[in-house]
């Protein structure tokens, strides 16, 4: 049986550590049942032999966050440097947040995240702390988060195409503004804003489409992202 915790960085950061899972020692989980494996789960707590039980989300400690080594701020060509691994949190602008707090609306057999599906590119990005990678090329940026959602940002394009095939997604045309990305995104499937939140654009550049600004900041840090 597979049991899925949260990412290892996450883990650690809230205090729990590889000496906690001794060999020989039994572990009693609780959880919900993988949506396609039935060799798999999503854990709920844990107890480790006579320790007390432990919940998914608990906090062992007050451990520091882990430094992250220096890098250069900005590319060779002048760019600011994105690439690299960025945990939560993202900062909302003030329409974010509206939409954030929207009222949920949708019966809970409609929200796709408690299937375990991909939700939407804003929601997913600080969803259950996941950790996110965004690679920077010449042309193209790509940004992955832990969720299991992948987005290009195409740098050399200042149009959608025409012939854009809905998804998740979506087609997203990025520019710089000074040292702000700045992507447009459209082409997305029916889904989710967060959770049960609805958003109904089905392709093209229908309703649904988030402009985002995306900053990087000097030394420690998570992109600013509406």
């Amino acid at each position: 049986m597979r049991c899925e915790m949260r990412a290892a960085t996450v883990l650690r950061r809230s205090g729990w550590s590889p000496d906690m899972f001794r060999p020989g020692v039994s572990i009693k989980i609780t959880g919900r049942p993988h949506r396609d494996d039935p060799t798999a789960c999503h854990v709920d707590t844990l107890t480790l032999g006579d320790a007390p039980t432990v919940e998914r989300y608990q906090q062992l400690s007050d451990a520091e966050s882990i430094d992250r080594a220096a890098r250069p701020f900005r590319l060779p060509t002048g760019e600011p440097n994105l690439a690299g691994w960025f945990p939560p949190p993202v900062t909302l602008t003030e329409e974010g947040r509206a939409a954030a707090e929207a009222p949920r609306n949708r019966p809970t057999s409609e929200n796709p995240r408690l299937s375990c599906q991909i939700t939407s590119i804003l929601f997913d990005w600080v969803f259950d702390g996941t950790i996110n990678r965004i690679t920077q090329g010449a042309n193209v940026i790509t940004m992955a988060n832990g969720a299991g959602l992948t987005r290009t940002v195409h740098m050399d394009m200042d149009a959608h195409p025409d012939d854009i095939a809905p998804s998740r997604a979506g087609h997203s045309i990025g520019r710089w503004d000074g040292d702000t990305l700045v992507v447009d995104t459209v082409g997305f499937e029916p889904g989710s804003l967060a959770g049960s939140v609805p958003h109904s654009c089905v392709g093209g550049n229908g309703s649904y489409r988030p402009r985002q600004r995306i900053t990087c900041r000097a030394g420690p840090r998570s992109p600013a992202m509406p």
